[in-house]
């Protein structure tokens, strides 16, 4: 699998940390070496969102053929630098879990039938600890829908619009299967602008986006990196 090079412009982050079982100072004395189970589990539905004064339209592209959570699994373990061992979930095809959200309300992240599957493999390869990459709803904040894609806002003047990603990075305990620390970092960036006879269009802007895999690998793997940091699981700059 290839290695994404990474090169942002106008990237915006807002981090939100939630009440956690674990602080950062417990996180900081596990020892090295510790090995991770790393899930990408953001699933293949790319929003793509358009909101006027009158109106508000959302719609889902299957972009299952990108294989989004391998490789968000792949680049995130090539790119993070860390004190731990990153071991990746997908080994093969079968270990495909869909999409997990976190909760708006009080950010538990259920991992429902994908439980048992998780946290066998991560005893099985001897991790200690699982690292999920969830989605999140972003109600309190456009683009005001969950995962990643697409958001235009045209309510006069100007038009906003801006790719995004709204993830939660969350770490469990491999024996307890317990919730330990979190934090879920909404990023944005300029999206491109269409020509004005379609940029209200939703068949275009799926054209549009249908095109943008690499740019949307990369807020996605820049996020999870980030959100990732935040509980310091890695550290320093990642490149």
């Amino acid at each position: 699998m290839k290695l994404l090079k990474f090169s942002m412009c106008g990237f915006v982050l807002f981090m939100i940390s939630a009440c956690q079982s674990t602080s950062l100072k417990e996180i900081e004395q596990i020892p090295n070496n510790k090995e991770i189970l790393v899930v990408s589990a953001l699933g293949n539905n790319l929003s793509i969102r358009n909101t006027g004064v009158f109106s508000d339209e959302l719609k889902k592209i299957d972009v299952s053929a990108w294989n989004i959570d391998s490789l968000i699994e792949y680049n995130f373990i090539k790119l993070a630098k860390s004190r731990f061992k990153f071991l990746s979930f997908k080994s093969d095809n079968t270990n495909e879990v869909g999409e997990l959200i976190t909760s708006h309300w009080d950010f538990s992240l259920d991992l429902g039938n994908a439980n048992r599957t998780i946290f066998e493999k991560a005893i099985n390869s001897g991790a200690s600890y699982v690292l999920v990459f969830s989605t999140r709803d972003t109600t309190d904040s456009s683009p005001h829908t969950k995962g990643y894609g697409r958001y235009t806002a045209s309510k006069g003047g100007n038009p906003t619009i801006m790719n995004f990603a709204s993830m939660c990075s969350t770490l469990f305990d491999a024996k307890t299967q317990k919730q330990m620390i979190q934090a879920c970092p909404v990023a944005r960036y300029a999206g491109k602008v269409l020509p004005n006879t379609d940029g209200d269009s939703f068949d275009k802007q799926v054209e549009l986006v249908l095109t943008e895999k690499n740019e949307f690998i990369q807020i996605l793997v820049q996020t999870a990196l980030l959100g990732s940091k935040n509980i310091s699981i890695i550290q320093g700059n990642e490149s």
